[in-house]
């Protein structure tokens, strides 16, 4: 400290009377410089209690939360290049754990790996003749309706459209029958597993199931027949450049031109009123 006296900062030493204390130059001695210390203070809120958790994360534990969150927000820009990386690692030679977690929604089940050997139950249905195999297009129409309504994509195309539009109309006319169609020929469900859901014993659960599935078969080739004729109509409709006739025949089946046109009204109407689509 710079020993001047006319330094206003610094502060001298006094003596018990109160005197500058003096060396042999004449001039005042300064104090010691002294650090100032400055200690935290804790303030009490009022309302603190209302705002405690009772949690306390460390640093090392708020490090994890941070670089999790950063994962999750670097999936979200990337989910493509995320989905190849999970694909990429399947069967590679350094493997990675936590990818091979994420990959195990992709991989085929057992019975998948089965199926794809032996085909679906369903089709051994169709090759031994249990169901008829003028039925086996039927079926492929209505996996392909389900799927296609159903995809895992946000893009809007005329085909999902139809297809969304197309299970709808099955849905409203199999009614009870939908979920061992959809069980059968989507998802693999086998006859016997269909049958004990109505109820059906180890003897014929079997039989139960198949007769579920062949009728909801029987139905919705009517259904797919339906359809075609309003496709039909539409085409004739667009080319003419004249309104549909009687557009709401279908609705009820095509044996039905005779019902008045409110009943057909309000069989359209309630089919509009099915939300959850397949």
């Amino acid at each position: 400290m710079e020993r001047h006296p006319y330094r206003r900062d610094t502060k001298f030493l006094r003596g018990a009377s109160g005197q500058l204390v003096r060396d042999e130059d004449g001039y005042p001695v300064p104090l010691a410089f002294q650090s100032i210390v400055i200690k935290p203070r804790a303030i009490a809120w009022a309302d603190a209690h209302l705002f405690d958790t009772g949690e306390s994360d460390g640093p090392e534990s708020a490090r994890i939360t941070l670089a999790r969150k950063a994962a999750d927000e670097r999936l979200k820009e990337m989910p493509h290049r995320y989905r190849l990386s999970v694909m990429a690692n399947i069967a590679a030679k350094d493997e990675s754990p936590k990818l091979l977690e994420d990959a195990r929604p992709l991989l085929a089940t057992p019975e998948e790996r089965k199926w794809a050997g032996e085909g679906m139950p369903v089709e051994a249905e169709f090759r031994t003749g249990r169901i008829k195999e003028t039925l086996r297009t039927t079926a492929a129409d209505f996996v392909d309706v389900y799927e296609t309504a159903n995809i895992d994509r946000t893009e809007i195309s005329d085909r999902r459209l139809d297809a969304r539009s197309a299970a709808a109309f099955l849905r409203y006319r199999l009614m009870h029958l939908w979920r061992p169609a959809v069980d059968a020929l989507v998802f693999g469900k086998t006859m016997a597993a269909i049958g004990r859901d109505y109820g059906g014993n180890k003897e014929d659960s079997a039989k139960l199931g198949r007769q579920k599935v062949i009728d909801a078969l029987l139905l919705a080739k009517e259904c797919f027949d339906d359809m075609r004729d309003m496709k039909a109509r539409e085409r004739v409709a667009d080319n003419d450049n004249a309104p549909m006739v009687n557009p709401h025949v279908s609705t009820l089946g095509r044996k039905s031109a005779g019902l008045p046109i409110h009943f057909h009204v309000a069989a359209n109407d309630n089919r509009r009123a099915i939300k959850n689509v397949a």
